[in-house]
């Protein structure tokens, strides 16, 4: 019951602010738009997910949520790869075509420096790959605890 009052005021206030500052929507449009393409994204698996529990029993819950954890792999694999890939040719692009050009009048230089130091694109890769294994320990072991049956009892 919670949730559901912090949805609707999640809603007034975004309308509240939409109201208040329509400008505004220019600059943070962009988020909403990632947001319902993700959402969009995860709605196949979710309703194939469902279908495979509704038809399963018991003992085949094991096996779709080993499936669902490799899809999750999978994705987050893909996703931490395409995300590395794109900011590599973005710092390679700025390196030899300098896209993000400067003020000359109040800089000396005429672009955003970029230099890629591959120790360093490794040790942020690490420890980003680290901390969001930390961060996902805690909810993981939650839920774990959880009895299926309890939990879609009181949704």
């Amino acid at each position: 019951m919670r949730r559901l009052y912090s949805v609707s005021t999640g809603l007034v206030l975004g309308i509240m602010l939409a109201l208040l500052f329509p400008a505004g929507v220019a600059y943070i449009g962009w988020l909403g738009q990632i947001f319902l393409s993700l959402l969009k994204l995860l709605i196949l698996p979710l309703i194939l997910v469902s279908i495979y529990a509704s038809l399963s029993g018991g003992r085949d819950l094991r096996l779709i949520g080993g499936r669902a954890l490799l899809y999750y792999a999978l994705t987050s694999a893909s996703a931490a790869t395409l995300g590395t890939v794109l900011g590599l040719v973005v710092c390679y692009v700025q390196i030899h075509y300098q896209v993000f050009p400067l003020d000359p009048t109040v800089y000396i230089i005429p672009a955003i420096p970029v230099e890629i130091r591959w120790t360093d694109f490794v040790a942020v890769s690490l420890a980003s790959m680290l901390l969001s294994t930390i961060a996902s320990l805690y909810p993981a072991r939650r839920a774990a605890r959880l009895l299926p049956v309890e939990a879609i009892r009181w949704e």
